[in-house]
């Protein structure tokens, strides 16, 4: 009887490492996988229609579909990242060179602290409000250029997905 449930607990654990060393090799794909699984669930009517529509030729079938999805469906997603790649790359060459602008002129932000109506008020922390509003501004600068990079990431990663 506890021969029985040694096997047993082994046999369990195996299949567990199993799995999960399964899972591993497998994880990388998920998002791929996701995206077949729901554009045939999308598009596997259309399938149908065009296998009635060429007497049941499913080759034919199969490349007009295709050719549809990707004319109508993966063309225009590439467009539209490859328009936000641009735009946040954009941003980030206008961003970086004005807020490195600002921090660079020694007047600049003190010249805008001054407009404040309670400068008065603020002028004994000058030294530690110039000191936030420079690790600020990098850290504005680090985060529009860590953006652009992470969506030219993601975007070539769904376009090599896709």
């Amino acid at each position: 009887m506890q021969q029985r449930v040694v096997n047993r607990a082994v046999l369990i654990l195996v299949l567990g490492l199993i799995s999960f060393l399964f899972f591993q090799v497998v994880q990388p794909f998920l998002r791929a996988i996701f995206l077949a699984a729901l554009f045939a669930a999308l598009f596997h009517p259309m399938y149908r229609q065009f296998k009635t529509w060429f007497g049941g030729r499913e080759s034919l079938a199969s490349i007009t579909s295709l050719v549809i999805v990707v004319f109508f469906v993966v063309t225009p997603l590439s467009i539209i990242f490859s328009i936000v790649v641009s735009q946040a790359a954009e941003l980030a060459d206008l961003l970086v060179p004005q807020i490195r602008e600002q921090i660079e002129t020694p007047g600049a932000i003190s010249a805008m602290l001054a407009k404040l109506p309670f400068y008065e008020t603020l002028q004994p922390y000058r030294s530690m409000i110039l000191n936030v509003l420079d690790n600020v501004s990098a850290g504005l600068s680090r985060w529009a250029v860590d953006l652009a990079q992470w969506v030219t990431r993601s975007t070539i990663g769904m376009v090599v997905s896709l």
